[in-house]
């Protein structure tokens, strides 16, 4: 008699957890709508991909990584390719979530963020760039307030092609991304980009297709330009001698857009290339050989 009772207790439970809507976390279903190749570990710095494949064409698509979000609600497709990364000086290693929200679900993919090695370097430039003045320190600030706010701005539009290639050929690279630099026997920062071999006067041209976000004539980064190639990814170009293109204009992939030089905080004539992902700093070598 108890063990037909407690049957029809458990029996009662069952139905009134079903009927009131907990069946779904009690029992979740695979979701063949949508599949997602992500990997599951990455070095911090390096970019990778993220592709998503639904059945049918999706619209709402909201995407969250390393407390960055990029919001693909305009979109209609069956597939998305985003490119995602972390940043060296910014980011540390261990699990990190990756939230996509497509309609009224959501599903969270598990990242582990690696450590990556690290080099020392000693430079050395003028005092000037050193010790910096209180006119200079202000300057550097509104001029990285003015960059902040082209990085970390998300166009919600695709203007890059597959392939990214090199600004300059041969591919020479004199300091890598992550590289710890010691300018004049201070330890300043780590290399958030990476510094390619360029004779002064050296044609410099666009690693993808895009559009200009700002042509900036910096204290640090001297002659620069900021190109946007959309879905948050923007690539810069440093130490230029001369700029060719404007800003607000559209440059295609493989276009000459400046003339290398040795302008701003440098020991000698090279390119500095940088590359950043929705705000994150990300290694422009991994990208372009890989990717």
């Amino acid at each position: 008699m108890r063990k037909f009772l407690y049957l029809l207790i458990m029996l009662g439970v069952i139905f009134f957890m079903t009927h009131a809507g907990f069946s779904k976390s009690l029992y979740p279903l695979k979701d063949n709508s949508i599949k997602i190749i992500v990997p599951k570990n990455v070095v911090i710095g390096d970019p990778f991909e993220l592709k998503i494949y639904f059945k049918k064409p999706t619209s709402n698509i909201q995407l969250s990584w390393l407390n960055r979000k990029l919001d693909l609600t305009r979109l209609n497709q069956d597939s998305v390719t985003i490119f995602l990364g972390s940043d060296i000086k910014k980011d540390k290693p261990g699990i990190k979530l990756l939230t996509i929200k497509y309609g009224n679900k959501k599903i969270l993919k598990r990242i582990y963020l690696r450590k990556r090695k690290f080099t020392v370097t000693r430079i050395h430039v003028s005092k000037k760039f050193s010790s910096l003045s209180k006119k200079d320190l202000n300057r550097y600030f509104r001029e990285k307030r003015i960059v902040e706010s082209i990085l970390f701005k998300v166009t919600k539009k695709r203007y890059y092609e597959k392939n990214f290639i090199p600004p300059i050929l041969p591919f020479i690279i004199s300091s890598p991304y992550g590289r710890v630099r010691i300018i004049n026997n201070k330890n300043r920062s780590i290399h958030t980009g990476i510094d390619i071999k360029a004779k002064e006067g050296t044609p410099v041209k666009a690693i993808n297709s895009g559009i200009v976000a700002l042509t900036m004539d910096q204290f640090f980064s001297g002659k620069s330009i900021y190109i946007d190639h959309g879905y948050g990814i923007v690539s810069m170009y440093f130490h230029l001698k001369k700029i060719l293109v404007k800003q607000g204009q559209k440059v295609k992939k493989g276009q000459v857009i400046a003339l290398s030089g040795k302008s701003g905080r440098v020991s000698g004539p090279h390119l500095h290339l940088g590359v950043s992902i929705l705000g994150k700093m990300v290694d422009p070598e991994k990208l372009i050989k890989k990717f």
